[in-house]
């Protein structure tokens, strides 16, 4: 099935996810099924999201999961993962 609704909710969550990490941000990238328009998509968000730094890690936990992001395991020191389900 496809969602495009999780589409547009990854791309309205890269505001909040841009404030969080502020200048550590690196680049905010969206992978998974959801993002291949037109393909049957899982109903999760997958964002990983590459910083320069991130001492600030629990602050922008907390923010991330107070939008219904949970941490996965980080893909290297600076990428780390964040999903979300729908």
């Amino acid at each position: 099935m496809s969602r495009p609704y999780l589409a547009r909710t990854f791309h309205a969550d890269e505001a909040l996810i841009a404030w969080a990490f502020a200048d550590k941000l690196s680049g905010i990238h969206h992978v998974g099924s959801i993002s291949v328009p037109g393909r049957a998509a899982t109903p999760e968000i997958s964002a990983p999201i590459e910083a320069r730094e991130h001492g600030n890690t629990p602050t922008q936990d907390e923010v991330l999961m107070g939008s219904g992001y949970v941490r996965g395991n980080d893909l290297t020191m600076n990428h780390l993962l964040y999903r979300r389900n729908h």
